[in-house]
Protein backbone atom coordinates (compact mmCIF):
# COMPACT_ATOMS: atom_id res chain seq x y z
CA UNK A 1 0.00 0.00 0.00
CA UNK A 2 1.18 3.84 -0.49
CA UNK A 3 0.26 6.03 2.17
CA UNK A 4 -0.77 10.27 1.05
CA UNK A 5 -1.44 13.31 3.09
CA UNK A 6 -2.60 16.36 2.23
CA UNK A 7 -3.67 19.07 4.43
CA UNK A 8 -4.30 22.70 3.36
CA UNK A 9 -4.94 25.49 6.33
CA UNK A 10 -4.59 28.81 3.94
CA UNK A 11 -6.22 31.05 6.18
CA UNK A 12 -8.60 31.65 9.06
CA UNK A 13 -11.09 28.81 10.01
CA UNK A 14 -10.35 27.39 6.34
CA UNK A 15 -9.11 23.54 6.26
CA UNK A 16 -8.42 21.00 3.55
CA UNK A 17 -7.38 17.73 5.51
CA UNK A 18 -7.02 14.32 2.80
CA UNK A 19 -5.33 11.65 4.23
CA UNK A 20 -5.47 8.04 2.07
CA UNK A 21 -3.74 4.79 1.24
CA UNK A 22 -3.72 3.74 -1.65
CA UNK A 23 -3.24 0.08 -3.47
CA UNK A 24 -4.11 -0.84 -7.05
CA UNK A 25 -7.55 -2.06 -6.46
CA UNK A 26 -8.46 -0.09 -3.19
CA UNK A 27 -8.48 3.69 -1.97
CA UNK A 28 -9.33 4.27 1.32
CA UNK A 29 -9.86 8.32 1.94
CA UNK A 30 -10.51 10.28 5.07
CA UNK A 31 -11.72 14.03 4.04
CA UNK A 32 -12.29 16.79 6.20
CA UNK A 33 -13.78 20.10 5.27
CA UNK A 34 -13.94 23.01 7.70
CA UNK A 35 -14.95 26.64 6.48
CA UNK A 36 -15.41 26.00 3.00
CA UNK A 37 -18.27 24.30 0.89
CA UNK A 38 -17.69 21.55 -1.71
CA UNK A 39 -20.49 21.66 -4.29
CA UNK A 40 -19.51 18.93 -6.93
CA UNK A 41 -22.46 19.69 -8.66
CA UNK A 42 -21.04 22.42 -9.88
CA UNK A 43 -17.71 21.08 -10.78
CA UNK A 44 -19.07 18.01 -13.15
CA UNK A 45 -16.85 19.07 -16.01
CA UNK A 46 -14.11 18.68 -13.91
CA UNK A 47 -13.57 15.13 -13.97
CA UNK A 48 -13.33 12.85 -11.09
CA UNK A 49 -10.11 11.75 -8.82
CA UNK A 50 -10.91 8.52 -8.59
CA UNK A 51 -12.01 6.14 -12.24
CA UNK A 52 -15.37 6.64 -12.79
CA UNK A 53 -16.24 2.64 -12.70
CA UNK A 54 -15.04 2.41 -8.79
CA UNK A 55 -17.49 1.43 -6.27
CA UNK A 56 -18.16 4.02 -2.95
CA UNK A 57 -18.63 3.60 0.02
CA UNK A 58 -18.70 6.62 1.73
CA UNK A 59 -19.25 7.37 5.82
CA UNK A 60 -20.20 10.43 7.42
CA UNK A 61 -18.00 11.07 10.55
CA UNK A 62 -19.21 14.23 11.23
CA UNK A 63 -21.30 16.96 9.60
CA UNK A 64 -24.09 16.81 7.12
CA UNK A 65 -23.61 16.42 3.41
CA UNK A 66 -26.24 16.01 0.70
CA UNK A 67 -25.74 13.27 -1.96
CA UNK A 68 -27.49 13.16 -5.27
CA UNK A 69 -27.46 9.19 -6.80
CA UNK A 70 -29.60 9.66 -10.48
CA UNK A 71 -32.87 11.14 -9.41
CA UNK A 72 -32.60 9.96 -5.82
CA UNK A 73 -31.47 12.02 -2.95
CA UNK A 74 -29.95 11.31 0.11
CA UNK A 75 -29.31 13.31 3.47
CA UNK A 76 -26.54 11.82 5.35
CA UNK A 77 -25.70 12.51 9.30
CA UNK A 78 -22.78 11.30 11.59
CA UNK A 79 -22.89 7.35 11.30
CA UNK A 80 -24.86 7.29 8.36
CA UNK A 81 -23.72 5.27 4.44
CA UNK A 82 -24.18 5.84 1.26
CA UNK A 83 -23.06 2.64 -0.98
CA UNK A 84 -22.66 3.64 -4.69
CA UNK A 85 -22.29 1.16 -7.70
CA UNK A 86 -20.75 3.50 -9.44
CA UNK A 87 -19.04 7.33 -8.34
CA UNK A 88 -19.65 8.90 -11.50
CA UNK A 89 -23.30 8.89 -10.83
CA UNK A 90 -22.73 10.48 -7.66
CA UNK A 91 -22.52 13.92 -6.87
CA UNK A 92 -22.72 15.49 -2.91
CA UNK A 93 -22.54 18.88 -1.35
CA UNK A 94 -21.16 19.66 2.08
CA UNK A 95 -18.99 21.72 3.86
CA UNK A 96 -17.73 21.31 7.66
CA UNK A 97 -17.70 17.88 7.54
CA UNK A 98 -15.57 14.43 8.05
CA UNK A 99 -15.69 11.70 5.42
CA UNK A 100 -14.35 8.22 5.34
CA UNK A 101 -14.42 7.03 1.39
CA UNK A 102 -13.99 3.30 0.74
CA UNK A 103 -13.52 3.10 -3.11
CA UNK A 104 -12.42 0.05 -4.95
CA UNK A 105 -12.31 -1.83 -8.41
CA UNK A 106 -15.41 -3.93 -9.55
CA UNK A 107 -15.24 -7.75 -8.89
CA UNK A 108 -12.72 -6.85 -5.86
CA UNK A 109 -13.62 -7.49 -2.53
CA UNK A 110 -17.00 -7.97 -3.38
CA UNK A 111 -18.97 -11.04 -1.63
CA UNK A 112 -20.00 -13.93 -3.76
CA UNK A 113 -19.58 -11.33 -7.05
CA UNK A 114 -22.84 -9.60 -5.78
CA UNK A 115 -23.11 -6.27 -7.54
CA UNK A 116 -24.13 -3.52 -5.23
CA UNK A 117 -26.64 -1.43 -5.28
CA UNK A 118 -27.28 2.34 -4.31
CA UNK A 119 -28.16 1.66 -0.57
CA UNK A 120 -28.39 4.27 2.55
CA UNK A 121 -27.84 2.89 5.87
CA UNK A 122 -27.18 3.82 9.46
CA UNK A 123 -23.49 2.06 11.33
CA UNK A 124 -24.39 -0.09 14.06
CA UNK A 125 -22.65 0.65 17.63
CA UNK A 126 -19.73 -1.87 17.00
CA UNK A 127 -19.12 -0.92 13.84
CA UNK A 128 -18.84 2.85 14.01
CA UNK A 129 -16.49 1.89 16.51
CA UNK A 130 -13.89 -0.36 14.31
CA UNK A 131 -14.94 2.24 11.59
CA UNK A 132 -13.20 5.11 14.31
CA UNK A 133 -9.90 2.67 14.53
CA UNK A 134 -9.74 2.60 11.20
CA UNK A 135 -10.03 6.10 10.64
CA UNK A 136 -8.10 6.76 13.45
CA UNK A 137 -4.98 4.59 12.02
CA UNK A 138 -5.25 5.96 7.96
CA UNK A 139 -4.63 9.65 9.74
CA UNK A 140 -1.66 8.43 11.33
CA UNK A 141 -0.15 6.07 9.09
CA UNK A 142 3.23 7.59 7.76
CA UNK A 143 5.39 4.57 7.03
CA UNK A 144 4.63 2.01 3.89
CA UNK A 145 5.87 -0.49 6.05
CA UNK A 146 3.04 -2.60 6.95
CA UNK A 147 3.35 -4.79 10.01
CA UNK A 148 2.54 -8.27 9.85
CA UNK A 149 -1.78 -8.19 10.43
CA UNK A 150 -0.55 -10.64 13.35
CA UNK A 151 1.30 -8.24 15.41
CA UNK A 152 0.06 -7.77 18.84
CA UNK A 153 1.89 -3.93 18.84
CA UNK A 154 -0.17 -1.48 20.24
CA UNK A 155 -1.06 1.65 18.40
CA UNK A 156 -2.89 2.59 15.38
CA UNK A 157 -1.85 0.66 12.44
CA UNK A 158 -3.80 0.50 9.22
CA UNK A 159 -3.25 -2.85 7.97
CA UNK A 160 -4.73 -4.45 10.89
CA UNK A 161 -7.47 -2.04 11.86
CA UNK A 162 -9.33 -1.82 8.04
CA UNK A 163 -9.73 -6.05 7.32
CA UNK A 164 -11.51 -5.30 11.02
CA UNK A 165 -13.70 -2.28 10.13
CA UNK A 166 -14.67 -4.26 6.48
CA UNK A 167 -15.17 -7.48 8.31
CA UNK A 168 -17.86 -5.28 10.61
CA UNK A 169 -19.35 -3.82 7.72
CA UNK A 170 -19.80 -7.22 5.90
CA UNK A 171 -22.18 -8.31 9.04
CA UNK A 172 -24.16 -5.34 8.80
CA UNK A 173 -24.89 -7.07 5.21
CA UNK A 174 -22.30 -4.94 2.85
CA UNK A 175 -21.35 -6.89 0.34
CA UNK A 176 -17.87 -6.73 1.10
CA UNK A 177 -15.16 -8.93 1.46
CA UNK A 178 -12.29 -8.46 4.15
CA UNK A 179 -9.85 -11.16 2.34
CA UNK A 180 -10.15 -9.58 -0.63
CA UNK A 181 -8.66 -6.04 0.58
CA UNK A 182 -6.56 -7.37 3.07
CA UNK A 183 -3.34 -8.85 0.44
CA UNK A 184 -3.51 -5.75 -1.28
CA UNK A 185 -1.85 -4.31 2.20
CA UNK A 186 1.60 -6.26 1.85
CA UNK A 187 2.88 -5.07 -1.07
CA UNK A 188 4.48 -1.48 -1.32
CA UNK A 189 7.03 0.28 -4.05
CA UNK A 190 9.26 2.46 -2.46
CA UNK A 191 9.90 4.66 -5.52
CA UNK A 192 6.01 4.84 -6.29
CA UNK A 193 5.99 6.08 -2.11
CA UNK A 194 9.35 8.63 -3.39
CA UNK A 195 7.07 9.89 -5.81
CA UNK A 196 3.46 10.30 -4.14
CA UNK A 197 5.48 12.00 -1.07
CA UNK A 198 7.24 14.11 -3.59
CA UNK A 199 4.05 15.10 -4.91
CA UNK A 200 2.36 15.51 -1.96
CA UNK A 201 4.45 17.76 -0.54
CA UNK A 202 5.16 20.31 -3.79
CA UNK A 203 0.94 20.27 -3.97
CA UNK A 204 0.98 21.37 0.00
CA UNK A 205 3.25 24.30 -1.08
CA UNK A 206 1.75 25.60 -4.06
CA UNK A 207 1.81 29.03 -2.93
CA UNK A 208 5.62 29.14 -2.03
CA UNK A 209 6.84 28.71 -5.75
CA UNK A 210 7.33 27.21 -9.27
CA UNK A 211 5.32 23.75 -8.07
CA UNK A 212 6.66 21.82 -11.07
CA UNK A 213 10.29 22.94 -10.63
CA UNK A 214 10.47 21.94 -6.80
CA UNK A 215 9.35 18.30 -7.62
CA UNK A 216 11.57 17.95 -10.29
CA UNK A 217 14.36 19.60 -8.20
CA UNK A 218 12.90 17.22 -5.10
CA UNK A 219 13.50 14.16 -7.15
CA UNK A 220 16.51 14.70 -9.48
CA UNK A 221 14.27 13.99 -12.83
CA UNK A 222 13.98 15.26 -15.64
CA UNK A 223 10.61 17.17 -17.18
CA UNK A 224 10.10 13.86 -19.23
CA UNK A 225 11.02 11.46 -15.79
CA UNK A 226 8.49 13.05 -13.82
CA UNK A 227 5.42 12.84 -16.41
CA UNK A 228 6.21 9.34 -17.65
CA UNK A 229 6.78 8.69 -13.70
CA UNK A 230 3.40 10.29 -12.77
CA UNK A 231 1.01 9.11 -15.70
CA UNK A 232 2.39 5.19 -15.00
CA UNK A 233 1.27 5.83 -10.75
CA UNK A 234 -2.21 7.45 -12.16
CA UNK A 235 -2.55 3.91 -14.34
CA UNK A 236 -1.53 1.66 -11.44
CA UNK A 237 -3.85 3.24 -8.97
CA UNK A 238 -6.60 4.14 -10.93
CA UNK A 239 -6.51 7.78 -10.52
CA UNK A 240 -8.36 9.33 -12.99
CA UNK A 241 -9.51 13.15 -13.70
CA UNK A 242 -8.11 15.98 -16.22
CA UNK A 243 -4.88 16.06 -16.25
CA UNK A 244 -3.69 12.67 -15.32
CA UNK A 245 -0.86 11.80 -17.67
CA UNK A 246 1.40 15.18 -17.52
CA UNK A 247 2.45 15.94 -13.92
CA UNK A 248 2.22 19.99 -14.75
CA UNK A 249 -1.75 18.78 -15.80
CA UNK A 250 -2.03 17.30 -12.41
CA UNK A 251 -0.53 20.20 -10.91
CA UNK A 252 -2.99 22.58 -12.54
CA UNK A 253 -6.39 20.42 -12.30
CA UNK A 254 -5.19 20.39 -8.54
CA UNK A 255 -5.24 23.75 -8.10
CA UNK A 256 -8.21 24.59 -9.70
CA UNK A 257 -10.32 21.87 -7.79
CA UNK A 258 -8.74 23.45 -4.24
CA UNK A 259 -9.65 26.64 -6.04
CA UNK A 260 -13.28 25.94 -6.22
CA UNK A 261 -13.50 24.64 -2.51
CA UNK A 262 -11.65 27.20 -0.67
CA UNK A 263 -13.43 30.30 -2.94
CA UNK A 264 -17.03 29.38 -0.99
CA UNK A 265 -15.34 30.68 1.90
CA UNK A 266 -16.53 34.18 3.27
CA UNK A 267 -13.55 35.25 3.83
CA UNK A 268 -11.55 34.97 0.55
CA UNK A 269 -10.95 37.16 -1.83
CA UNK A 270 -9.75 36.67 -5.19
CA UNK A 271 -5.99 37.81 -5.00
CA UNK A 272 -5.68 35.92 -1.78
CA UNK A 273 -6.73 32.66 -3.36
CA UNK A 274 -4.49 33.57 -5.96
CA UNK A 275 -1.60 33.53 -4.06
CA UNK A 276 -2.44 30.48 -1.96
CA UNK A 277 -2.58 28.58 -5.01
CA UNK A 278 0.47 29.44 -6.59
CA UNK A 279 -0.71 31.86 -9.11
CA UNK A 280 1.34 34.77 -10.73
CA UNK A 281 -1.83 37.70 -10.63
CA UNK A 282 -5.68 36.98 -10.09
CA UNK A 283 -5.88 37.14 -13.38
CA UNK A 284 -3.91 34.10 -14.13
CA UNK A 285 -6.54 32.52 -11.52
CA UNK A 286 -9.67 33.59 -13.18
CA UNK A 287 -8.02 32.34 -16.54
CA UNK A 288 -7.45 29.06 -15.02
CA UNK A 289 -11.24 29.01 -14.05
CA UNK A 290 -11.89 29.83 -17.51
CA UNK A 291 -10.16 27.03 -19.12
CA UNK A 292 -11.70 24.76 -16.87
CA UNK A 293 -15.65 25.69 -17.81
CA UNK A 294 -15.99 27.29 -14.32
CA UNK A 295 -17.05 31.16 -14.22
CA UNK A 296 -14.47 33.84 -12.00
CA UNK A 297 -13.33 32.89 -8.87
CA UNK A 298 -15.95 35.58 -6.79
CA UNK A 299 -18.68 34.08 -9.06
CA UNK A 300 -17.88 30.28 -8.28
CA UNK A 301 -17.54 30.98 -4.75
CA UNK A 302 -20.97 32.54 -4.11
CA UNK A 303 -22.82 30.07 -5.63
CA UNK A 304 -20.92 27.31 -4.01
CA UNK A 305 -22.16 28.83 -0.65
CA UNK A 306 -25.82 29.48 -1.71
CA UNK A 307 -25.96 25.97 -3.36
CA UNK A 308 -27.49 27.61 -6.66
CA UNK A 309 -25.85 27.55 -10.59
CA UNK A 310 -23.41 29.79 -11.18
CA UNK A 311 -24.46 31.57 -14.10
Amino acid sequence: MLVSHRHHAPFGDVRLELDRVLTPTWIARRVRLSGVTQDEHLTKGLGRGTASERYRLKIMLSGRLEATVGDRSFDLGPGDFLLMPRIAECLTRGGDDETLELDWEPGAAIANGAVPSVEQGRLGAATAVAVKRMTDALRAERSVTVLPLSSREDGPCFARTMPVALAALAAEGLPLEPRGATLDLLAHDADEQRLLDAIDETLMRLGEGPAAVELETRLGWSRRTVSRRTALFHARYGLSGVGSRHWRAVRDFYRVLVGTIVASSPLVSTKLLARVLGYASPHALCHAFANAGLPSPAAFGRAARRGGATR
